[in-house]
């Protein structure tokens, strides 16, 4: 109950603390603090720029009818800080941390990076990063459709060490990258490695109407311990799926994803499938699978998500009229989403999962954001015990309260 009252003071703190923000001017530069867009601080000739800006989401979970299958729990999801410099507007350096991270350590970092953007259109990358793979996986957490991104994800890799670079046209972006394990791993011989790429094309894109048609894949070398499977519900990872029953899996050789998406006006609708392969001659053949997703929203008071040309994903929602006691009520949206995750060839595992989500979103200014969730689970596919569980389901209720700052 403690937290339950907490979670809506907190709510009702920030509506009425309304949008704050200031500048400084010096005879070098500006400090400028907004809510929303954090701490920067830039030259008059433009040639250097910091700033610090944070996102935290908190969690309730009001419902969970089987906690033995898909393990929920209240409290911050994740909370971070980024760090962002530019040197002479061509080079950046990017810091994320989650202080949800336990111990807090190198594994709290997520992407870690330095970027050229000299060449136009093109952007080259070093650092810790996610692999160019699937539109849902590349969305931000902070303005996907729903509380958890789709049970797909669980098949692509986390964020590795890499070098990659990205280029785009009008109606085109192309992504490549190399990459090695995770930061914590480091780099050693004994370390696995891949390549990844993606290739999207936008025959249409105006104010009103896109159509995103996408392929990505990767191909990758494990490393020389890697188990027959891998469950990483027990590694700390902030973008592993929940509501499912199982963790990230990292036994694959091979990825490939299909792309389609398409918005009108304030409707959207976006599907992805994915399939992984493997081709490594072990005594117990890791399983492969199949997964894929549907998923539709529709903002309710007319607003639109805008669409980035360089990362090809959709971005978040602004609303037209901020909430206020008077007149405003913010923006309003709606999704379902269903979608599916098997197991292919490999029935002693189990056949597959199935997730229905219903969200709703509320957001009463561009920087906060109320999201309800209902989850439905149904499985008989769970790595984390063995046998795995036959048709158990779960019914579950959640609610977020996400602040950008």
């Amino acid at each position: 109950m403690k937290f339950i009252f907490s979670f809506f003071i907190a709510v009702a703190l920030f509506i009425g603390s309304g949008e704050k923000s200031f500048a400084i001017d010096f005879n070098e530069g500006q400090f400028r603090a907004r809510m929303g867009k954090g701490l920067t601080y830039r030259t008059q000739d433009r040639d250097f720029k910091a700033s610090l800006k944070g996102v935290s989401q908190v969690d309730g979970i009001w419902l969970n009818t089987n906690e033995t299958l898909s393990s929920t729990d209240s409290g911050i999801r994740r909370g971070r800080l980024t760090f962002g410099m530019q040197l002479y507007r061509d080079w950046d350096v990017r810091a994320t941390y989650d202080f949800t991270a336990n111990p807090l350590d190198e594994r709290g970092f997520q992407d870690l990076y330095l970027r050229y953007s000299g060449i136009r259109r093109t952007r080259i990358y070093l650092g810790n990063m996610r692999e160019p793979i699937g539109l849902d996986w590349l969305t931000s957490s902070r303005n996907t459709l729903f509380m958890e991104r789709a049970q797909m994800t669980a098949l692509i890799p986390p964020l590795h060490l890499g070098m990659a670079a990205n280029t785009y046209g009008r109606k085109w972006a192309v992504f490549t990258g190399i990459f090695g394990e995770r930061l914590q791993d480091g780099i050693n011989e004994g370390n696995g490695w891949g390549v990844s790429g993606r290739v999207v094309y936008t025959p249409f894109q105006t104010r009103q109407n896109i159509l995103h048609v996408g392929l990505s894949g990767s191909h990758r070398e494990p490393a020389e311990n890697i188990r027959a499977f891998t469950n990483d519900h027990q590694v700390f990872d902030a973008e592993i799926t929940r509501f499912s029953s199982i963790g990230r899996v990292r036994n694959f050789s091979q990825i490939f994803v299909t792309e389609l998406a398409a918005s009108h006006g304030s409707a959207s609708m976006q599907f992805e499938y994915l399939r992984t392969f493997t081709d490594r001659q072990q005594l117990l053949k890791p399983p492969e699978f199949d997964s894929w997703y549907i998923q539709a929203g529709w903002i309710m008071t007319g607003e639109k998500r805008h669409y980035s040309r360089i990362s090809r994903t959709f971005d978040g929602i602004k609303p037209n009229s901020k909430f206020n006691l008077n007149s405003g009520i913010g923006a309003w949206e709606v999704g379902v989403r269903y979608g599916e995750l098997s197991s292919v060839g490999q029935k002693h595992f189990g056949d597959k999962e199935n997730n229905l989500t219903l969200g709703v979103n509320w957001y009463p200014t561009d920087y906060m954001r109320v999201m309800a969730n209902y989850i439905r689970v149904q499985s008989d596919l769970d790595f984390s015990r063995i046998p795995s569980p036959r048709n158990k389901h779960a019914n579950i209720f959640a609610m977020r309260v996400q602040i950008e700052f």
